[in-house]
């Protein structure tokens, strides 16, 4: 019976080790599995921070790229509006030029009409194109003002004589 009880001893022994052993293992699992949860929860949470961080900065990023489309707009309105107006007053100095010249060209008409020098079409104002003399436009005009000039002084003077020597005979 001794052995018996030496091998009912050894079986119970056996037996309570293998439930203290299971009992060890169902503790450090319960302690895993909570510990488990705990870094669970963590780390639902850093990935809900994380989560709401990237969708703060995706907002950001958002209203920046709006802001920059509309900046680009308004950048673009600006230079279209400027190259406008640019257009625009380049539109009216070349009118404000070209009316201009076509009034000093009809001024050169009438001073080459009073003058009696015409001016060949071909060879234009500037050029040997006065028909018949030689010269410049200009030159010619200014020759044919100073003579037309000297013979309105030369008439001025011989019809002052002319009244002058009627009134000497009346007096007499």
């Amino acid at each position: 019976m001794s052995k018996d009880l030496k091998q009912l001893h050894q079986y119970v022994s056996d037996e309570l080790s293998l439930r203290e052993r299971a009992v060890r293992q169902l503790r450090r699992g319960r302690e895993e599995i909570l510990q488990e949860r705990i870094d669970a929860d963590l780390n639902r949470k850093a990935l809900a921070e994380f989560q709401g961080d990237l969708e703060r900065r995706t907002a950001v990023s958002n209203a920046r790229l709006d802001k920059m489309d509309e900046t680009e707009k308004q950048a673009e309105w600006s230079r279209l509006h400027d190259n406008r107006a640019k257009k625009e007053r380049a539109g009216v100095r070349f009118g404000f030029t070209r009316n201009q010249v076509d009034g000093w060209r009809v001024e050169f008409e009438q001073m080459g009409q009073a003058a009696r020098v015409r001016v060949s079409k071909l060879l234009g104002p500037n050029g040997p194109g006065v028909i018949g003399r030689e010269g410049t436009f200009s030159s010619l005009l200014i020759d044919a003002f100073l003579s037309n000039e000297a013979r309105n002084d030369s008439l001025l003077g011989r019809l002052t004589e002319i009244i002058d020597f009627g009134k000497v005979e009346r007096t007499r």
